[in-house]
């Protein structure tokens, strides 16, 4: 019987640093203990286990019932543990220096030692109780679940399963140090603050030091990318203010590309492809932010774009009818593009699925908390749809990606936020969305804008992805370091 590949990794679930070190302290500890006293199995400490109660909650009773989610942070309030009926408390009590194990979801394998239990509390199914013999310390058991010596052991005992769980057998087999009740005593007595041996206290300092430099790294690379999604968001607020580039005064002056744009949309009223609308409010000087060069308009949103038509699927298509339907949040809003359209039949889809998407067009989500849900169309497809969440536009003469751009900056986005706040589902009306302020430079500007943008956020992504690629090795090289002081003797 012997340790094999016990190793440290990230738990989900414990996010404290001073928890972790303690898990990693804990480790060498009984690292420690395996070398010096030998190994057994954890049934050996062990009166017996049981399965919890399966019970619904209850708002009244006689009897508690103690459940995964009543356990938070290594703590229970007793007084909001819900009640439930039981007709064999007897069996599922709990007493002082019980250990509860999860046994699935995503905190399988947590242990929770009770302390000061009140009176009839059971526990729910989907714990595990370990009851020790009496001559065991209950707070060497959880230190011993509260180190990568059992969790390395538990990953590989749940590995393979569809969901992650554990059961009582498999817990009983797992392999701990041999140790008597004075050794354990001792143990405990360390963990409260007692002397232990100088070699191995400096080997314990020595591992959480390489630890602490480990977190120090990582909080320097998350810094750094906390900076560059500053840097983007400036490079976009620059971009909509005109601070980007030089401005060219050979340029065609905005305010005809405004008067082109006025007379393209009115042809397009006359040939039906878009409705008219009503005339959007004046800008009242009042209402604009910042300064823009002096060769750019302010004008409204709806002013320089087209909607895309609307379809009922419902009543225009047979309920067997194969659509393309592209829901709220099948925006990737990292790389602002489509993920996937889902093909549904008509008959699966609610009356949301209205939006009809056009190559080119831009589709825009209104609603909370989806603002960065963004992206261009860029294949036709047949009944090609999506939700009445978006609102599916194209510049009339203004450029798409100009467009995105700037809907992409802070400048929006804190807009957009201030419409939404107060509401219970919140989202941007279409007169909000059409009466948005917009600066607009002159068609050939907008191209240079684009350019410089793309240009600078190609940089950004190579910088993002070497920090990551940073922040990989850095995990990597503390899983190497560790695992090779934890495979030392001691």
């Amino acid at each position: 019987m012997k340790y094999e590949n016990i190793r440290y990794f990230e738990l989900t679930f414990i996010n404290d640093l001073v928890e972790v070190k303690k898990q990693i302290r804990n480790t060498i500890l009984f690292l420690y203990l395996s070398e010096k006293y030998g190994l057994t199995v954890l049934s050996e400490y062990l009166e017996g286990t049981q399965y919890g109660y399966t019970a619904s909650a209850k708002s009244e009773g006689e009897i508690k019932l103690l459940r995964i989610t009543d356990i938070s942070e290594g703590n229970v309030n007793w007084n909001s543990v819900p009640f439930c009926v039981c007709d064999k408390p007897d069996k599922y009590l709990l007493n002082n220096n019980d250990i509860l194990v999860a046994r699935t979801g995503g905190t399988t394998g947590k242990s929770f030692i009770v302390k000061n239990v009140p009176t009839n509390i059971v526990y729910a199914s989907y714990l595990i109780r370990l009851r020790l013999k009496d001559e065991n310390h209950a707070d060497f058991i959880s230190a011993f679940l509260n180190s990568y010596t059992y969790w390395s052991q538990l990953i590989e005992l749940k590995s393979g399963a569809a969901q992650p769980n554990v059961n009582a057998e498999k817990l009983k087999k797992i392999i701990i140090p041999k140790c008597s009740p004075q050794v354990q005593k001792r143990f405990v007595s360390y963990l409260n603050g007692d002397i232990i041996e100088a070699e191995l206290d400096a080997r314990i300092n020595e591992i959480l030091a390489l630890f602490d430099s480990n977190q120090s790294l990582k909080e320097e690379q998350s810094h750094q990318l906390d900076l560059l999604k500053k840097l983007r968001q400036q490079i976009l607020q620059d971009a909509v203010q005109g601070k980007l580039i030089t401005q060219d005064l050979n340029d065609e002056p905005t305010s005809k590309l405004l008067e082109r744009i006025k007379a393209e949309k009115e042809k397009l009223v006359r040939e039906k492809k878009i409705k008219k609308e009503k005339p959007l409010p004046t800008i009242n000087l009042e209402e604009i932010p910042f300064e823009i060069p002096k060769n750019w308009v302010w004008c409204r949103l709806g002013e320089v774009i087209e909607f895309t038509k609307n379809k009922n699927i419902h009543k225009d298509l047979s309920p067997d009818t194969l659509i393309n339907y592209v829901d709220i949040d099948a925006i990737d809003n990292q790389r602002y593009e489509i993920r996937e359209s889902k093909i549904k039949p008509v008959a699966e889809l609610s009356s949301r699925a209205r939006r009809i998407l056009r190559k080119g067009f831009i589709m825009y989500s209104l609603v909370r908390p989806y603002l960065n849900n963004i992206a261009i169309v860029e294949e036709e497809k047949k009944h090609y749809i999506g939700s009445t969440g978006f609102v599916v536009f194209s510049g009339i003469l203004v450029d798409n990606q100009f467009l995105k751009y700037i809907l992409l900056s802070d400048y929006i986005r804190k807009k957009y936020l201030e419409f939404l706040s107060g509401f219970n589902s919140p989202s941007i009306s279409y007169e909000q969305f059409n009466s948005t302020l917009l600066p607009l430079p002159s068609n050939a500007e907008q191209k240079r804008i684009v350019n410089k943008i793309g240009h600078l956020m190609k940089i950004c992504d190579e910088l993002e992805q070497s920090i990551q690629q940073n922040q990989k090795y850095t995990q990597e090289l503390l899983q190497v370091a560790l695992k090779e002081r934890l495979e030392l003797k001691v």
